[in-house]
């Protein structure tokens, strides 16, 4: 083993995940994975280390997203969140009026109610799962990853990661205080839930 791929007190970084770029066995995309366009991080490429030498036990510093653009993505995402809901209620609007007077009260209602639970409760978790990010992540390019090996979240990892989330916001102050947590929080700027789920957020390169 070279002197590139040791960790800082000489041992291997877990699954090789910053020189080989993925965890054997599991085939899933690492920090420096090759289908993210960028070189490992346990090995310097031609041009030395692209995002800075690893950190023991997560990414090296330069591929942790900035505070802004996390809180931008989120900020989007509560937008399109928004956006649906309206579209929702106007179809139900439309529907409505559409129906006989008297016929069907209350159905088309009751059926959107469904419709935007689900979707409230699965938006995240189904595109942090198969896109690796919410639409608000994808277009501030970024994507959330394991912590331990960079690798992509699996189904239950992103369903779980979102069961601390969404709880997080009943409670006053507490939604507030979980998104703002990766404005001060050192290393690998995780907000609560990340460090109760073992994420972190990073570029997508």
């Amino acid at each position: 083993m070279s002197e590139h791929q040791q960790g800082p007190y000489g041992q291997q970084p877990p699954y090789e995940a910053y020189g080989q770029g993925q965890a054997p066995g599991h085939g899933a995309p690492g920090y420096g994975a090759p289908g993210y366009g960028a070189p490992g991080y346990g090995a310097p490429g031609q041009q030395g280390y692209p995002y800075g030498t690893p950190q023991a036990g997560g990414p090296p510093t330069g591929m942790l997203a900035s505070q802004g653009t996390r809180l931008g993505a989120r900020a989007l995402d509560g937008v399109f969140q928004v956006a649906a809901v309206v579209v929702i209620l106007v179809v139900v609007s439309i529907v409505q009026s559409l129906l006989p007077r008297g016929a069907g009260v209350g159905i088309p209602t009751a059926l959107a109610g469904i419709v935007g639970v689900v979707a409230v409760l699965l938006y995240e978790p189904f595109m942090n799962w198969k896109y690796g990010g919410t639409f608000g992540k994808r277009i501030c390019g970024l994507r959330v990853a394991r912590l331990s090996d960079g690798a992509a979240l699996s189904f239950g990892q992103a369903l779980g990661r979102w069961a601390v989330v969404f709880p997080m916001g009943f409670v006053p102050f507490l939604g507030l205080l979980n998104v703002l947590w990766c404005c001060w929080d050192e290393p690998f700027r995780q907000c609560l839930h990340d460090k109760v789920a073992g994420t972190v957020v990073v570029k997508r390169v």
